[in-house]
């Protein structure tokens, strides 16, 4: 579960889906995918942590993007996106937080990477590890999430949406790149999720643009996905229940 490729071996027989994240990925798979209605994931938070009332671009006149994903999904073709956003997102900031900052070494080699593409490094803020409650807390700083690609994020964008922040995502055509459009499509929020990177940059920078949105989604987020298929645990289970009866019938007709 959560995982996003196939095993690529011939004992096992089905891969755990769902109808978004499967759609145009058979090709990909030598196991038969189990196509969920909603999503193949159910989030439940480990945090009462209440979300602050207003972004933080209404405390600070300027917008911050964030990542919480680890760096090493972070591609070149993925920082030069992150460019553009900067760019078209005057006086903007991005921060950036991975256990790969807890070292002087590492913030050297992030800081390089970021140069390569044109980054200006002092909009960026690179934060080390810290505990799940701390951890969440920052988002507090954030006003748009930045997924990534073609490794996208998973938990790391349920926890984003749950403490208020809106989470622009790239997805393409293999299951793995397709987890941010299923969570966000299962919460309402599908036209934040695109297909091509100049759409990418598109959304964030006019979602950067539309302070009273950000401040209409800070306040509704959490409530959207407590109602949504996506932590509606009892449901899940029986969606669950369901395609595992299917196979067992299946099977004994075989």
């Amino acid at each position: 579960m959560g995982y996003i490729n196939s095993t690529g071996l011939d004992c096992f027989d089905y891969f755990l889906s769902d109808k978004i994240c499967a759609e145009g990925s058979e090709e990909f798979f030598t196991e038969k995918l189990i196509r969920l209605p909603h999503s193949h994931i159910c989030y439940e938070s480990s945090t009462r942590l209440e979300i602050l009332s207003v972004p933080p671009c209404l405390r600070k006149n300027f917008v911050t993007f964030g990542s919480f994903n680890q760096f090493s999904k972070m591609t070149d073709s993925m920082l030069a996106a992150w460019k553009k956003i900067l760019d078209g997102v005057p006086n903007s900031r991005l921060i950036l937080k991975n256990k790969i900052f807890d070292t002087d070494s590492g913030k050297s080699f992030v800081a390089n990477r970021l140069k390569t593409v044109g980054i200006d490094v002092l909009r960026v803020e690179m934060r080390g590890f810290t505990t799940t409650l701390n951890y969440l807390r920052e988002y507090d700083d954030v006003d748009i999430a930045l997924d990534t690609f073609p490794y996208t994020g998973g938990v790391t964008t349920c926890e984003a949406l749950y403490m208020g922040v809106p989470v622009v995502s790239l997805y393409g055509k293999r299951h793995g790149t397709r987890f941010g459009l299923s969570i966000l499509k299962n919460i309402g929020l599908d036209e934040l999720a695109v297909s091509s990177y100049d759409d990418y940059v598109k959304r964030a920078i006019a979602l950067a643009g539309d302070w009273d949105l950000l401040a209409i989604l800070r306040k509704n987020l959490r409530g959207m996905m407590k109602k949504s298929p996506l932590m509606d645990s009892e449901n899940y289970i029986r969606e669950v229940e369901t395609a595992f009866r299917k196979i067992l019938w299946e099977a004994s007709y075989e």
